[in-house]
């Protein structure tokens, strides 16, 4: 599969994060517009991203990945209700959610 079939991108900056385990988290609106924030995962060193959770379905821009020291996923997004720069919101998840 082409990258650019797994991974759909509006032009907008995304998040790569490596988790300690290995497996991977990328984080971006999932659309050929800004929308749709979400969050995948890969635990084949980014080749394929089969597990994906929204973490907003409305309107979504940039996004980023850290790791807290308590195993903790934060994701710093844009998102909004009409448009993608209303609000700058921290999500917050262990790794496990997504699966």
């Amino acid at each position: 599969m082409h990258l650019g079939e797994a991974l759909v991108e509006p032009y907008c900056q995304g998040s790569l994060l490596r988790l300690p385990d290995d497996r991977a988290l990328f984080a971006n609106p999932t659309s050929t517009r800004r929308e749709r924030l979400t969050v995948r995962l890969s635990t084949d060193r980014c080749r394929t991203w089969p597990v994906t959770r929204m973490l907003h379905a409305g309107p979504s821009a940039y996004s980023d990945l850290a790791l807290g020291a308590d195993g903790v996923v934060c994701c710093l997004y844009e998102r909004g209700d009409t448009h993608p720069y209303e609000k700058i919101t921290l999500g917050r998840f262990r790794p496990d959610w997504l699966t």
